[in-house]
């Protein structure tokens, strides 16, 4: 069996060029991918915010039912013992917030009204970090970084 003559590898310039290429590639896309990443990490910081909204407001009309007063500010750790919501998973360590998370939700008569959530590496309140957001206008574009 001969070889045939004309076999031949890549060059040493041609594999150059495919890694140059590639290279290029990679420092287009991974950026965006993690700049996606980050955006779907805010968008479930919202989510988290809107679940916790939905938890107060039962927890609201299981207060009206037995006519009691509606708190000013409900904690996100009197909802988690209440057992209105099981817990919230931290979008960017998934650990579970503890029962000394300081997150809360405010009120205006038989409503939730505002959300301020702390996380362990973001905060979905205001610029200040401890104002709370309107839970009609919440976007992932209030989520701050610590």
């Amino acid at each position: 069996m001969a070889a045939a003559k004309n076999e031949r590898g890549l060059t040493l310039i041609e594999v150059l060029a495919v890694m140059a290429v590639l290279s290029i590639l990679a420092a287009i896309a991974v950026p965006t991918f993690l700049k996606t990443i980050d955006g779907m990490r805010k968008q479930a910081y919202v989510a988290n915010a809107l679940a916790l909204k939905d938890a107060a407001a039962f927890y609201i009309k299981d207060l009206i039912v037995h006519e009691e007063e509606v708190p000013a500010e409900i904690t996100y750790n009197l909802l988690v013992e209440q057992k209105y919501i099981e817990g919230i998973k931290d979008p960017d360590t998934k650990a579970m917030w503890d029962r000394y998370n300081t997150s809360y939700l405010t009120t205006e008569g038989e409503t939730v009204s505002k959300v301020c959530m702390h996380g362990d590496k973001r905060n979905l309140c205001g610029d200040d970090g401890r104002t709370a957001v309107s839970v009609h206008k919440l976007a992932k574009e209030d989520v701050i970084d610590k």
